[in-house]
Protein backbone atom coordinates (compact mmCIF):
# COMPACT_ATOMS: atom_id res chain seq x y z
CA UNK A 1 0.00 0.00 0.00
CA UNK A 2 1.22 3.63 -1.23
CA UNK A 3 1.44 6.33 1.66
CA UNK A 4 0.96 9.70 1.07
CA UNK A 5 4.22 10.71 2.64
CA UNK A 6 5.27 8.61 -0.51
CA UNK A 7 3.45 10.98 -3.05
CA UNK A 8 4.45 14.05 -1.16
CA UNK A 9 6.52 14.56 1.93
CA UNK A 10 4.41 17.58 2.46
CA UNK A 11 1.66 15.73 3.08
CA UNK A 12 -0.38 15.99 6.55
CA UNK A 13 -3.10 15.82 8.11
CA UNK A 14 -6.18 17.60 9.81
CA UNK A 15 -8.98 14.91 9.40
CA UNK A 16 -9.58 12.31 12.01
CA UNK A 17 -7.75 9.37 10.63
CA UNK A 18 -11.09 7.16 12.04
CA UNK A 19 -14.94 7.99 11.48
CA UNK A 20 -15.96 4.80 13.87
CA UNK A 21 -19.22 6.77 15.09
CA UNK A 22 -21.79 7.81 13.45
CA UNK A 23 -21.98 11.40 14.82
CA UNK A 24 -18.45 12.07 13.67
CA UNK A 25 -19.44 11.42 10.01
CA UNK A 26 -21.26 14.70 9.36
CA UNK A 27 -19.36 16.76 11.04
CA UNK A 28 -16.18 15.85 8.20
CA UNK A 29 -18.63 15.05 5.64
CA UNK A 30 -17.31 10.92 5.90
CA UNK A 31 -17.71 9.74 2.09
CA UNK A 32 -15.99 6.24 3.10
CA UNK A 33 -13.10 4.84 4.02
CA UNK A 34 -10.61 5.35 3.02
CA UNK A 35 -11.31 9.11 1.53
CA UNK A 36 -8.16 11.24 0.74
CA UNK A 37 -8.92 14.92 0.46
CA UNK A 38 -6.67 17.92 -0.55
CA UNK A 39 -7.10 21.14 0.77
CA UNK A 40 -10.89 20.44 1.55
CA UNK A 41 -11.10 18.42 -2.25
CA UNK A 42 -11.63 14.98 -2.71
CA UNK A 43 -9.47 13.18 -4.39
CA UNK A 44 -11.41 11.28 -6.93
CA UNK A 45 -12.22 13.92 -9.74
CA UNK A 46 -15.84 13.02 -10.56
CA UNK A 47 -16.64 12.61 -6.65
CA UNK A 48 -20.36 13.88 -6.07
CA UNK A 49 -21.16 14.49 -2.52
CA UNK A 50 -24.20 11.87 -1.71
CA UNK A 51 -24.98 13.57 1.65
CA UNK A 52 -24.57 10.08 3.32
CA UNK A 53 -21.64 10.05 5.83
CA UNK A 54 -22.26 7.06 8.04
CA UNK A 55 -18.96 4.78 8.56
CA UNK A 56 -18.88 2.66 5.81
CA UNK A 57 -16.38 1.34 3.14
CA UNK A 58 -15.58 3.06 -0.06
CA UNK A 59 -15.63 1.73 -3.79
CA UNK A 60 -14.00 3.87 -6.26
CA UNK A 61 -15.21 3.74 -10.17
CA UNK A 62 -11.47 3.82 -11.91
CA UNK A 63 -10.88 3.40 -15.24
CA UNK A 64 -9.94 -0.43 -14.19
CA UNK A 65 -13.37 -0.90 -12.56
CA UNK A 66 -14.61 -1.34 -9.34
CA UNK A 67 -11.68 -0.42 -6.61
CA UNK A 68 -11.08 -0.47 -2.76
CA UNK A 69 -8.83 2.45 -3.20
CA UNK A 70 -8.86 5.75 -5.31
CA UNK A 71 -6.04 5.43 -8.35
CA UNK A 72 -2.27 7.12 -7.20
CA UNK A 73 -3.25 9.77 -9.98
CA UNK A 74 -6.03 11.05 -8.73
CA UNK A 75 -3.96 11.69 -5.69
CA UNK A 76 -0.88 13.14 -6.88
CA UNK A 77 -2.31 15.39 -9.32
CA UNK A 78 -4.43 16.93 -6.27
CA UNK A 79 -1.40 17.08 -4.48
CA UNK A 80 -0.07 18.73 -7.61
CA UNK A 81 -2.77 20.96 -7.90
CA UNK A 82 -2.61 22.09 -4.39
CA UNK A 83 1.04 22.96 -4.31
CA UNK A 84 0.99 24.85 -7.41
CA UNK A 85 -1.20 27.48 -5.98
CA UNK A 86 0.96 27.65 -2.86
Amino acid sequence: MTSCRSISPQVSSSVPSSVSRPAIGPQVQFAGSPTIRVEGTDGEPDYVDSGDYTPRCRLYNTPHGLAGVPEREWVEAAVDRALSVV
